[in-house]
């Protein structure tokens, strides 16, 4: 497979900058914190030691460098309106990655090796095969202490093997999806270039992770997934002239809907789930869908008040706390949900300057995919970028680190330079 040939070779910045990556994505969808930072922190040493001024100079000047930063720093200016400016700091804390994480890829693009891009998507694919054996072996002990596949709950059953008792040992459930889900692109494109043995290994790996996104409920990620496959199986039918790939989409499909035939009455539930437009904003009796409604109704007030420059990063949530308690949406204030959606969440700490700069940020990269033919990054991006609209995944570390350097990663050069750019 040639994954293990580079790991003694770590005599040369090239090599050394080739395992730092394939480290970092190994390690990510495995959600622990103290071994990404230490990750992190190697590849800030290792970007001082190596880089010379022509090398900064190319990553100050590369567009993705550059709205990356714009749209952190104008976050950061925010604070300076904010009054909780210790948590708008905090939460800046979080997001450092938007500035440094692409700076550290692309100034380095002729330091990496030719062979970097797939010796890093197999690091990052093993990450999440790993990371499915982990949390499905510590749902199975679960299982066995109890005696059971589920414990009873108030609001009624929950399985061992299923949304966030599966994911607890990893991470939010809505984040690990979104993991997976681009470790099923990575595995795609791996498939496309390996060995007949492994192109089986991978093929069955496509099944596995869908199969454990039905299994973590994340259901918008899968709405997304199929959008894109459904997207790229038109390409492919157009492109080819060959319409049995319209066919494509029908797989995932019929993957969910036998899994819907086996499943529980309380998984059937969750999984169709529909928003009450109706629903008593005060009351108790919510699902997925309806909470989603009810924060985006508070969202968008607290936006209307603060269009132009937002509450300041620090005030953000307080602001959102603060229409829900006066809109009566007591669960959400107990409870403390954030909007669930981060082209509001942006809007709400930066106003409208802030959520241009994403979006921004956003079609740049889709822009670059595009111009660069990379469809692994481009099915990449649109999955994301779907998937944003129900969560506000760039409030966890999780969701700014996947972005911040998986994509520059993919998109750091160009088709034309990819035997003499490293």
């Amino acid at each position: 497979m040639g994954f293990t040939s580079h790991l003694p070779k770590l005599n040369s910045a090239p090599a050394r900058f080739e395992l730092l990556i394939a480290a970092l994505l190994f390690s990510l969808p495995l959600g622990q914190e103290g071994l990404t930072n230490i990750l992190l922190f190697a590849l800030f040493i290792q970007s001082l030691i190596a880089y010379r001024w022509p090398q900064w100079s190319e990553g100050f000047k590369d567009p993705i460098w550059i709205l990356s930063a714009l749209f952190y720093a104008y976050l950061f200016l925010s604070i300076t309106w904010a009054e909780d400016q210790a948590g708008g700091l905090r939460q800046m804390e979080t997001k450092t990655a938007f500035l440094l994480a692409p700076l550290f890829i692309l100034a380095g693009r002729k330091l990496w090796p030719s062979t970097s891009r797939e010796f890093a998507l197999k690091a990052f694919w093993w990450g999440c095969m790993v990371a499915m054996l982990w949390a499905l072996s510590n749902a199975a002990i679960r299982s066995w202490e109890a005696g059971a596949l589920y414990i009873t709950h108030e609001a009624g059953r929950r399985y061992f093997f299923a949304y966030t008792h599966l994911a607890s040992p990893l991470m939010h459930p809505g984040y690990l999806a979104a993991y997976l889900g681009l470790g099923l692109f990575a595995a795609v494109e791996l498939q496309d270039k390996a060995k007949k043995n492994w192109q089986w290994i991978y093929r069955l790996s496509i099944v596995f992770l869908i199969v454990f996104m039905v299994l973590l409920q994340a259901r918008i990620n899968l709405i997304a997934l199929f959008m894109v496959i459904g997207l790229a199986a038109l390409f492919l039918a157009w492109q080819r002239k060959a319409y049995i790939w319209l066919g494509l989409p029908l797989l995932p499909i019929l993957a969910l809907g036998l899994f819907m035939g086996l499943a529980s009455e309380d998984m059937q539930k969750r999984y169709f789930q529909v928003p009450d437009f109706d629903y008593d904003i005060s009351g108790t009796d919510f699902n997925s869908a309806t909470y989603r409604l009810a924060e985006w109704k508070c969202a968008t007030e607290v936006i209307e008040s603060n269009f132009w420059y937002g509450t300041g990063i620090g005030d953000n949530r307080q602001a959102l706390f603060d229409s829900y308690e006066a809109n009566h949406f007591w669960e959400g204030l107990n409870k403390g949900y954030n909007a669930h959606n981060q082209y509001l969440e942006t809007m709400i700490a930066g106003g409208l300057p802030a959520v241009v700069l994403l979006t921004l940020l956003l079609l740049y990269y889709t822009y670059r995919a595009l111009k660069q033919m990379d469809f692994l990054a481009l099915s990449g991006l649109l999955f994301l970028m779907i998937s944003l609209s129900t969560e506000s995944m760039f409030e966890r570390v999780w969701g700014v680190l996947i972005f911040t350097l998986f994509f520059p990663f993919l998109l750091m050069r160009s088709k034309e330079s990819d035997s003499t750019a490293y």
